[in-house]
């Protein structure tokens, strides 16, 4: 298969390759084109491939597109986005991806953030953490905040933490020891039974850099 003339929509992976090849043979107009035959496929990674193919082609429109993308992204897909972006092919600002209603646009700017060690978007993952209704933003608003070692004792944070199931609270707090939070601190966001826990975290930890 050489150049554009044979990048024809194919069931299954074979389109996938194909949006790929459009990729790299094709000038950005012919290349958007051909790469959005394959947006309605059936084949998930067809269709994800077929956005990254437009998003390379013609970065302008990167909010738009992932604004129109029909599935959640899954962790594997932003992970994707985020390789383009740290090679400086999207040039997107945090701000209006997080201030957006779209789900998709909202995990993508979380995700700069937390990669790129925005501590300015503090106050914008504290409203989340506050105010939203969405529990998968509120949680992924919190291990944002983790990655930026920001504090957790603010009457936002814990107010939410406090609202998490156990199972969920158990999860953050294995995130935020690997992040290398002090104890002394979070012993005030803990009850009695969590206590012990924590202690067990840290000197696990500790034990696995020494």
């Amino acid at each position: 298969m050489t150049g554009c003339s044979a990048a024809r929509p194919a069931p299954g992976p074979t389109a996938g390759r194909a949006a790929c090849c459009c990729s790299r043979a094709c000038p950005p107009a012919l290349r958007r084109g051909r790469a959005a035959r394959y947006a309605a496929s059936r084949n998930r990674y067809v269709r994800f491939q077929s956005l990254m193919v437009r998003l390379a082609a013609d970065p302008s429109t990167a909010l738009r597109l992932m604004a129109e993308y029909p599935d959640p992204f899954s962790a594997c897909e932003v992970g994707e986005i985020m390789a383009v972006l740290r090679r400086g092919m999207l040039p997107i600002a945090y701000e209006p991806l997080i201030g957006s209603p779209s789900r998709n646009l909202r995990i993508v700017g979380l995700n700069i953030v937390r990669q790129f060690g925005i501590e300015e978007a503090e106050r914008l993952l504290l409203r989340i953490v506050s105010g939203d209704e969405n529990p998968e933003l509120v949680r992924e608003a919190l291990y944002t905040l983790c990655a930026l070692r920001r504090p957790l004792t603010r009457r936002a944070v814990s107010g939410r933490l406090s609202a998490m199931s156990p199972a969920e609270r158990k999860a953050l707090l294995r995130y935020v020891v690997a992040e290398g939070y002090s104890p002394g601190p979070l012993r005030r966001l803990l009850d009695e039974r969590e206590r012990p826990y924590c202690e067990s975290l840290v000197q696990t930890y500790k034990r696995s850099l020494a």
